[in-house]
């Protein structure tokens, strides 16, 4: 590692030091509270319900498309979301409080710093609304003690982000395939049977490939399941880097095993199911638990349990939705 990556690494690792300090206040919580009705649970947290979170989702979108920042906002919306979300209980707010227009309104204010009527107008919420949603958002603005987005709510992308870059800038990746002949490129698709290869390298076409499943986990997680008191976003962003490299055939499914999960119980996870699709690609640094727990600054249990628990939650929600809809 190169002193400019290492020194680069130093200050993204000073970032998440900053980052899970804002964390631990925001989704502090008693993951071990009695069931309240009219909430999700599951893998022992507290979440909103699939039903009402897709509908939050779905209204965020249009709000935040309205403005053309939906890549950029929807992820930390939804981390607003999800801790406001934590909090409903003692602030005496029900899981429909907390995902109706007024309050998703309120949010999307928050998330792009707008006015109240730019916020409303591609709803056609009428300025009789305008005096429920100032008042929304005064309270949002208490509880959260103004954490409202970046530096002091990462969403679970913003999680992402840093932790992979932690990872390849302190890893050296040689792909190779399980013969050793180097890993070929991905061809260009000209829409006939001969392609001309890319000129990226072996590497960086993995990392690539890598990358892109990373991202799809990370999208997946955030929106079926979300984060809350037990499984904060960087937990959520674990699973998603976890899963996504698993996937990418880079990460030893076995190595996301907890200790305290039977093999029984884990041969029966998805995240355990997904692993056993794929087969490994032969490299001459197969990443694990522990590389990407020093890229995360955790210890190798956290990134297990973490992407365990939040993996096994989108199951549970997946399931959930197939049996009760």
């Amino acid at each position: 590692m190169s002193d400019h990556t290492e020194h680069e690494a130093e200050e993204l690792g000073d970032l998440i030091a900053d980052w899970t300090r804002c964390e631990s206040a925001t989704f502090a919580g008693n993951p071990a509270e009695p069931q309240t009705p009219g909430w999700r649970y599951s893998q022992g947290v507290r979440l909103l319900p699939s039903g009402l979170r897709r509908q939050a989702i779905h209204t965020l979108h249009q709000l935040l498309a309205y403005h053309g920042t939906v890549a950029d906002q929807l992820g930390t919306a939804l981390t607003l979301l999800d801790a406001l979300a934590v909090r409903a209980l003692e602030e005496d707010k029900s899981a429909e409080d907390l995902t109706d227009m007024t309050t998703l309104v309120s949010i999307a204010r928050m998330v792009l710093k707008s006015g109240e009527s730019e916020a409303a107008q591609c709803l056609g919420i009428g300025n009789d609304m305008v005096p429920d949603i100032a008042e929304r958002e005064v309270w949002i603005f208490v509880v959260m003690r103004g954490r409202s987005g970046l530096p002091s709510l990462p969403s679970v992308g913003h999680w992402v982000k840093i932790i992979m870059r932690r990872l390849w800038a302190r890893v050296d990746v040689v792909p190779t395939v399980p013969q050793g002949d180097p890993l070929p490129t991905t061809p260009v698709a000209n829409g006939t049977a001969e392609a001309t290869p890319t000129t990226a390298s072996p590497t960086e076409d993995l990392y690539s490939r890598a990358m892109r499943h990373v991202d799809y986990c990370t999208e997946l997680l955030a929106q079926t399941v979300g984060s809350a008191a037990g499984l904060p976003p960087r937990a959520v962003a674990l699973g998603a880097c976890t899963m996504g490299l698993v996937i990418a055939g880079m990460f030893p499914v076995d190595e996301a095993r907890p200790r305290d999960v039977d093999r029984f119980e884990w041969d029966s996870s998805l995240l355990s199911r997904q692993g056993q699709f794929v087969q490994q690609a032969a490299v001459a640094s197969m990443l694990g638990a522990r590389q990407l727990a020093q890229a995360a600054r955790c210890s190798p249990e956290d990134v297990q349990t973490s992407a365990y628990k939040a993996v096994s939650a989108m199951q549970d929600s997946v399931l959930s939705d197939v049996f009760f809809a």
